[in-house]
């Protein structure tokens, strides 16, 4: 088995690489439209195309890109070309089959139906689909139907769908939250990118019960990608509540120390970078600081426990000028 660090960087270059890949995908397919088909549209040539000759292509060439471009291409004719949009759910390539779900989703409410057949398949691959297809509905889903199919996607046995479901519910924003249990629930997901996404999710709901789950949940993660993604994001509405300000200092005092376990570096400099930040916000703005969180920072700069980040120059200065500001009993 291999060590959680190595997973968590294997998976991380995998995710970037992707990301690059999907952005050039459909450029680099327009450039190559088949002989004597040039279209009228420089973002996509094959728009040009008939749904009968785009639908060739989706069947027959064996250039994924190719076939990209042509879906791509049949989104444009939008419900005309539903019929070929459902096959191209069954390509060979992950990219062909994200596209056409996309399409579909930006069709709109009429496709709630469809997307709600696709979560319910047997096919784990069907099921991705559909969750992708709602979070590309966004605000024109029915809430009464696809909130509750999205959050129990949640619990799929396929983490490629949970990842996708969060991620649909996301988009809702407030009208998810009567998913805001079941994302509560994927923030402990054994997988940091559905860890990730629920956390994100919750991020955008604003009611008091998403915005308190958020704290004891970054505190506890320590393999994710999530500290150098988005955790400002995730952290704005807590530091929006006023009752919320106590958590979050005991939060960023934890922060700051190693602790037990092993923590990804990219989650431990990003930790440790918000624990001094938050600190230093808070002590401006005059808000009481636990004694606890003192005790942690006066242990750290006297080399009693380990800080979760090595303690260069400006952070000791950080720190010490934190310290100084709780010592002169900052309101």
């Amino acid at each position: 088995m291999k060590h959680q660090g190595e997973l968590f960087l294997f998976r991380v270059a995998c995710l970037a690489a992707c990301a690059v890949f999907l952005q050039g995908l459909a450029s680099q397919a327009a450039e190559k439209p088949q002989q004597g088909k040039p279209g009228d549209n420089p973002a996509n040539p094959w728009t040009a195309m008939s749904v009968s000759d785009l639908h060739k292509v989706v069947e027959t060439d064996v250039d994924s890109e190719h076939r990209f471009a042509a879906v791509d291409a049949l989104a444009a004719k939008g419900k005309e070309a539903l019929p070929q949009l459902r096959q191209a759910l069954h390509d060979p390539s992950g990219f062909v089959r994200y596209r056409a779900a996309q399409a579909m989703g930006e069709m709109g409410g009429e496709m709630t139906g469809e997307g709600l057949q696709l979560l319910q398949s047997g096919d784990q691959e069907l099921r991705v689909l559909g969750a992708i297809l709602f979070k590309h509905m966004a605000g024109n889903s029915d809430v009464s139907r696809v909130v509750p199919a999205l959050a129990k996607a949640l619990s799929d046995t396929h983490f490629d769908v949970r990842v996708n479901a969060a991620n649909a519910l996301g988009e809702l924003g407030d009208r998810a939250e009567a998913a805001v249990p079941a994302l509560i629930k994927a923030a402990g997901d054994e997988e940091w990118w559905v860890r990730d996404s629920a956390n994100l999710a919750l991020s955008k709901i604003n009611t008091p019960e998403a915005r308190r789950t958020l704290i004891p949940v970054m505190t506890e993660e320590r393999h994710s990608a999530l500290w150098f993604q988005a955790a400002a994001k995730i952290l704005e509405p807590a530091q929006k509540d006023p009752e919320l300000q106590q958590a979050l200092a005991l939060a960023y005092g934890i922060w700051l120390q190693k602790g037990e376990g092993w923590t990804a570096p990219f989650a431990a400099r990003g930790k440790f970078g918000y624990g001094i930040a938050g600190l230093e916000r808070l002590v401006k703005e005059g808000t009481p600081i636990p004694p606890a969180v003192g005790k942690i920072v006066e242990q750290i700069l006297k080399g009693e426990i380990e800080p979760l980040w090595p303690l260069d120059d400006s952070n000791r200065k950080r720190l010490e000028m934190i310290m100084q500001k709780m010592s002169g009993g900052a309101k």
